[in-house]
C-alpha cells in the first residue's frame, strides 16, 4: 500500500486537475470534448480503484493529525459543489453523439479518399472492363474493411459514451462520507464545546490550526510532500512525522530542519510574510520546538547550506 503522503499527492493532483476542467467544461459536441472524456476516464480509474477507507484507517493507525487530509477534503468538497452546481450542463451532453464525432474524426478522411478513388475508377477508361472491375472490387473491399475497423473502434472506445461526471460525483460523495464517519465535522465539535463551556472557561482560546493552504503557494504543498518522503527515507523523520535527526551527542538536530525550511523558502514554496505560521505549522507537524532558530537573521547563516546538505533533493 502507498504511504499516506503518496496517496495524498496522487488524489490531490487528480482532483486539482479534474476540478479545473469541470469549472469551465462547456460540454460541447466536438473532438476536444472527446479528449476531455479520455482524461476523465484516467481520473475515474484512479478514484474507482483507490481504497479510500483503508487510506483513512492508515492515517488513524499511524496517529497522524487529521490536518493532513485538510487540502484533499476541500478539493473533494469542491468537486461535489461543482457537480451539483453544473449538473444540468453535464447531464445535457449527448454521449452517443460524442462517440459518433470521435469515430468520424478517426475514419472520415480515409473514407473520403476511398470514395474519391471509387469515383475516379468509375470515370476512368481502362483498357479492359475486367481491369476496371477488379479495381472497383478492391476499393469496395477496402471500404468494407474500414467499416469493420470503425465499428470495432467504437466498441473499444465505449468510454466516450460513459457519464464520468455522475460516476465521479458518486465516488466523491462516498469519500466525503468516509471522512465524516471517521472524523466528525469541526462545526459539530465547536457547537458541543460552546454548549458545555462554563463562564470560567468560555473565554479561553485554543491555538490556531495552520492548514497547508494558509502558508503554501498553489500546488507547492504537493511538491513538498514528495520532499517529505525523502526526509523519511534519509532518517530525518520517522513514519509518524517526528523529527528524529540527532547530533553525535544524541541531541535533536534542529539546525538541519531549519536548513531544510530555508531551502523551501528560497525555492518559493511559501506565501510571503508567513514566518510565524510556517514555524507553528512545522513545530506541530514534526513534534519539535524550533524556537529562535527560525528567526530571519539566523536563517541567513544557513542560506546556502541546504544546497550542500540536501544537494540531491528535487526542490
Amino acid at each position: 500500500m502507498k504511504s499516506v503522503n503518496e496517496s495524498i499527492v496522487l488524489l490531490t493532483a487528480a482532483y486539482e486537475e479534474l476540478n479545473g476542467w469541470w469549472e469551465t467544461d462547456p460540454c460541447s459536441l466536438n473532438w476536444y470534448q472527446v479528449y476531455r472524456q479520455e482524461e476523465y476516464k484516467k481520473i475515474f480509474n484512479i478514484l474507482q480503484h483507490f481504497r479510500f477507507e483503508e487510506f483513512v484507517l492508515q492515517i488513524i493507525s499511524e496517529n497522524l493529525n487529521r490536518a493532513v487530509l485538510a487540502r484533499l477534503q476541500k478539493l473533494i468538497e469542491n468537486n461535489i459543489r461543482i457537480y451539483e452546481t453544473r449538473e444540468k450542463v453535464f447531464k445535457g451532453l449527448h454521449f452517443f453523439e460524442l462517440s459518433r464525432i470521435d469515430a468520424e474524426h478517426e475514419f472520415d478522411i480515409r473514407f473520403e479518399r476511398l470514395q474519391t478513388d471509387l469515383k475516379d475508377i468509375q470515370a476512368f477508361r481502362y483498357p479492359t472492363e475486367q481491369e476496371k472491375q477488379m479495381l472497383l472490387n478492391e476499393t469496395k473491399q477496402e471500404i468494407k474493411e474500414l467499416n469493420n475497423k470503425k465499428y470495432k473502434y467504437i466498441r473499444d472506445r465505449e468510454c466516450i459514451m460513459d457519464d464520468y461526471y455522475s460516476n465521479i460525483y458518486r465516488i466523491s460523495k462516498s469519500f466525503q462520507h468516509i471522512i465524516k464517519d471517521y472524523f466528525p465535522g469541526k462545526e459539530e465539535n465547536t457547537e458541543s464545546r460552546l454548549k458545555t463551556a462554563t463562564p470560567e472557561t468560555s473565554h479561553k482560546t485554543t491555538p490556531e490550526t495552520i492548514e497547508p493552504d494558509m502558508i503554501f503557494r498553489a500546488k507547492m504543498y504537493e511538491r513538498f510532500l514528495l520532499l517529505e518522503q525523502r526526509l523519511i527515507k534519509d532518517k530525518y523523520l520517522n513514519e509518524s512525522l517526528q523529527w528524529i535527526s540527532t547530533h553525535k551527542n544524541s541531541k535533536v538536530d534542529k539546525k538541519n530542519l531549519v536548513v531544510f525550511l530555508t531551502g523551501l523558502l528560497d525555492k518559493g514554496y511559501f506565501l510571503p510574510n508567513k514566518d510565524p505560521k510556517i514555524k507553528q505549522f512545522f513545530e506541530k507537524r514534526y513534534h519539535i520546538k524550533i524556537g529562535q532558530n527560525f528567526e530571519r537573521k539566523r536563517r541567513k547563516t544557513f542560506a546556502d547550506d541546504y544546497k550542500i546538505i540536501f544537494y540531491d533533493y528535487p526542490f
